[in-house]
């Protein structure tokens, strides 16, 4: 039985009563729908605070109020302006520094303004799930299910078969999902879709190597919760405006490994995460035909949103409550499927069956005390394989019967 993470991996520390914070606020829709632009719809919420100690210990950007900008950013999956209040103008430039020499008490807003999209109104906003992190596996891979057989093998084999990160060696790493393996093929899409400001391809399988790394076991059971990887250039941040530790190139395209956790940046902890300190560069394929199934910047995103969330959320409770109305995006209540939705059933149904399909020897848990107890029971191996492959043809005629019938609910 794997044993559980030290409770250092997990939580963020106890820390005393911050002399200087930072809090952010962002207009969020009462009804969780963008698109209504009623005033009366939209209300000020603070989402984010940020205590000066942390921002000056965790030492993530020599330019914090663009960092802020990111963080807010990437948290509400929307490309905003940070401007303090009354709209009046915030110098994004001032160093690290300068933040010893704010109030106690400083307050930002962040602005998403209106755009148009397929010819109507919304503002472009979709903010991460709370539970993005939460059902995440730790110490052990989601991959190392039968299911996952493929997803490992190929996440390692364009990773060079060591942890990006430390460049420890394939026995003691774990193919990792960035969207965790629990949360599905649906949840996926839809963050691609909603969540991405350029034009990266849709992802429709949770199993998609795109939405993997290879990583050791420490930083899998700390990612999105302590661990995260802030990529530039984005949206709010150029590769200069990163602390970096070692000699990369400036101006350049860089994957940077932030710790989130103050216990964490000791250099034996350190160390053991990430084999240097925070602001290390993580390893990218050298090759093109590797990058191209490398993840996309929106996943590097949700999982940074998620560790900010942690760490900045101010209460946990109060940026759930700020998200609450946008979570039946992410775990719609069953009803009546549209088309699309009712295709989009169909092609994750297909998918599925292709998968159980191409590894027809494996057997999950089930399948194994089944094939016990028909040995103690006497039953030959080869009565057992036909009963098997009865079952199994039962259970895909079962599945196209269900696609059969969401076929004939959709309306023409």
């Amino acid at each position: 039985m794997n044993s559980e993470p030290s409770s250092i991996f997990l939580h963020p520390p106890m820390m005393s009563t911050p002399t200087k914070v930072i809090h952010v606020s962002t207009q969020l829709p009462t009804d969780g729908n963008p698109s209504n632009l009623d005033l009366d719809n939209w209300v000020w919420k603070r989402c984010l605070t940020f205590p000066v100690d942390a921002l000056l210990a965790l030492k993530f950007s020599n330019k914090p109020y663009k960092w802020i900008r990111y963080a807010t950013g990437v948290v509400l999956g929307a490309e905003g302006t940070l401007s303090r209040q009354d709209d009046e103008s915030l110098d994004l430039e001032p160093d690290l520094d300068s933040l010893n020499h704010l109030p106690d008490v400083t307050d930002l807003c962040y602005r998403v303004e209106v755009s148009n999209e397929e010819g109507r109104s919304t503002r472009r906003i979709f903010p991460l799930d709370p539970d993005f992190a939460a059902s995440r596996i730790t110490g052990t891979s989601t991959a190392d299910a039968p299911c996952c057989a493929d997803f490992r093998a190929e996440v390692s084999r364009r990773d060079g078969d060591s942890c990006v990160a430390t460049g420890l060696p394939s026995e003691v790493c774990d193919a990792v999902h960035l969207v965790a393996h629990c949360k599905g093929d649906d949840y996926i899409e839809d963050i691609i879709r909603h969540r991405q400001q350029g034009t990266e391809d849709v992802i429709e399988e949770i199993d998609d190597e795109r939405n993997g790394l290879f990583l050791n076991k420490c930083l899998h059971a700390v990612l999105g919760k302590g661990f995260a990887i802030l990529k530039t250039p984005n949206f709010a941040m150029v590769t200069k405006d990163v602390i970096q530790a070692g000699t990369e190139t400036v101006g350049t395209t860089r994957y940077t490994a932030h710790l989130f956790n103050v216990n964490y940046l000791g250099s034996e902890v350190s160390g053991l995460l990430l084999g240097g300190p925070s602001g290390s560069a993580i390893r990218v394929p050298a090759r093109d035909e590797d990058m191209a199934s490398w993840p996309p910047d929106v996943l590097f995103d949700a999982v940074y949103a998620s560790a900010v969330s942690r760490h900045f959320g101010g209460p946990m409770k109060d940026l759930r409550e700020c998200l609450e109305p946008f979570q039946r995006l992410y775990y719609p209540v069953e009803g009546p499927m549209s088309k699309e939705e009712a295709e989009r059933k169909q092609s994750a149904e297909k998918r599925h069956a292709k998968r159980s399909d191409a590894a027809p020897e494996e057997m999950d848990n089930m399948d194994t005390v089944f094939y016990l107890w028909h040995v103690s029971a006497g039953i030959s191996a080869d009565m057992l394989a036909r009963r098997r492959e009865e079952e199994a043809a039962k259970r895909r005629e079962a599945s196209v019967a269900k696609v059969e019938s969401w076929r004939d609910s959709v309306p023409t």
